[in-house]
């Protein structure tokens, strides 16, 4: 399994410096190089996983980004859907 290391970041209280890349496809088609920006999630909160390289704007194969986000109304308790 490919690992991404890093400069030393603090995510979800925790001080990361390494990521899985999942496999070598992954690293080809999101085309992270030395030097390249990056995006890094916990997967369930445990596992540090790179999900975009910055620099050429390409993200994992197969992660998409939540589009609608839930908000809950003050007023009616209920949940209404809003676009981002």
């Amino acid at each position: 399994i490919p690992i991404g290391i890093f400069t030393e970041i603090d995510l979800q209280g925790a001080t990361i410096s390494k990521a899985s890349l999942c496999n070598v496809k992954m690293l080809e088609t999101m085309g992270l190089e030395i030097g390249h920006k990056i995006l890094v999630c916990r997967c369930g909160m445990i596992i540090p996983k790179i999900i975009k390289d910055v620099t050429t704007g390409k993200y994992a194969p197969d992660y998409e980004l939540q589009k609608n986000l839930y908000t809950i109304s003050k007023q009616s308790n209920k949940r209404k859907q809003t676009e981002t």
